[in-house]
């Protein structure tokens, strides 16, 4: 305990007099991600103007702009339920009969304008995510997207669907704790959306076991410069995107230790991508920006953003806003004042832990302003 007051009363004497700088560099990464994130909106609106049920130029556009502190245009969302509502019924509710990431997808958009995805021009987006062989048919990615769009679906039969998934999610987790459509080894974008659903779950012990297998996985599979290798040599943005996405839904810095390498972290490497009119790229190799990868940059931005106010994450929405409830605030400051009693709450490692996340999250401003 001697050892850990000694080196408590280093760290205050070395951060007293750096308090207004760490000041700035906050505001300084809210400013960037704020500035960034701008950008990217308006790039993927005015390359998408008549937003529709869409893999590009849809849904991720809608839950990347309403779910930030921008928000987004009253008459960009009608555009997007006009057109919804108008597919819906002229497929007669059926969007695709091999990949059911189709209708959850389209779930989350309504979810993201506050609309009920079991009533778009009365059909459900849901109720097709109750047959479990055809929504795993796309594997992990399948029970992933699942599991987000039933989060906040009512009755036994949903909440019986969301339990397999979370079931065979874990079982799908390979040895080096990623997960993969190919089940060779782990990819970084397939365990980065794994995780964003495990999320919802991630008080249940043997959840919370899994998504640090992933974690330790995502951080291992990380390149020197902060990013992730696609194909080859070549690095992807999206990947980046991913996994930002995915920690902010966690509650994990982007920052935090183990995704800064020795070359920059997570949101160095994906602003790496940008380009001048605000898009971003797909690959190092392309010089013009491309609209998915500029659809997941602006989510995991927004992600970004509502991770410093706070917030819930992304795709979590079976909370309001990111405000815990009463009870459990309440819960959480008594279990802080038992540990503070105790005495024995504060180690050593953990205090390295929490001074090295505080100096990583400046570090980006630091570098940026070089």
């Amino acid at each position: 305990m001697k050892k850990v007051l000694l080196l408590l009363a280093a760290v205050f004497l070395a951060l007293g007099t750096a308090g207004g700088v760490y000041g700035a560099q906050e505001t300084g990464l809210r400013q960037t991600i704020d500035s960034n994130l701008k950008g990217a909106m308006a790039y993927v609106m005015g390359q998408a103007p008549s937003p529709g049920i869409a893999s590009v130029g849809g849904e991720w556009i809608l839950i990347g702009a309403s779910r930030s502190q921008q928000g987004l245009s009253q008459a960009y969302g009608q555009a997007y339920l006009k057109a919804a509502r108008e597919t819906m019924q002229r497929q007669e509710g059926v969007l695709s009969e091999r990949k059911y990431t189709e209708y959850a997808r389209a779930a989350l958009g309504m979810m993201a304008l506050s609309q009920d995805p079991e009533n778009v021009g009365v059909y459900s987006l849901l109720e097709p995510l109750l047959d479990f062989d055809k929504t795993v048919y796309q594997g992990a990615n399948g029970a992933a997207y699942a599991l987000l769009a039933l989060q906040k679906a009512e009755g036994e039969e949903y909440v019986r669907a969301s339990e397999r998934y979370v079931s065979y999610l874990l079982d799908d987790q390979l040895a080096d704790g990623g997960f993969s459509l190919s089940q060779s080894k782990g990819d970084p974008d397939v365990t980065a959306m794994a995780l964003q659903a495990l999320a919802l779950y991630k008080d249940r012990p043997e959840v919370k076991q899994g998504i640090e297998r992933g974690l330790s996985f995502l951080s291992q599979a990380q390149n020197e410069g902060g990013g992730y290798t696609a194909w080859g040599d070549t690095g992807s943005s999206e990947s980046v995107s991913q996994v930002i996405i995915a920690l902010c839904q966690l509650g994990v810095d982007p920052a935090d230790p183990r995704f800064m390498k020795e070359k920059g972290g997570l949101l160095e490497n994906l602003l790496s991508y940008r380009t001048e009119e605000g898009g971003f790229r797909h690959l190092e190799s392309q010089q013009t920006a491309d609209l998915m990868a500029s659809e997941q940059a602006l989510c995991a931005l927004t992600a970004y953003q509502r991770f410093l106010e706070g917030k819930s994450g992304l795709l979590d929405f079976s909370r309001d806003d990111g405000k815990e409830e009463p009870e459990k605030e309440e819960k959480a400051q008594q279990e802080e004042e038992k540990e503070s009693q105790r005495g024995g709450a504060l180690t050593e490692e953990g205090l390295k832990k929490a001074v090295l996340t505080a100096v990583s999250r400046g570090l980006f401003v630091a570098l940026e302003r070089i």
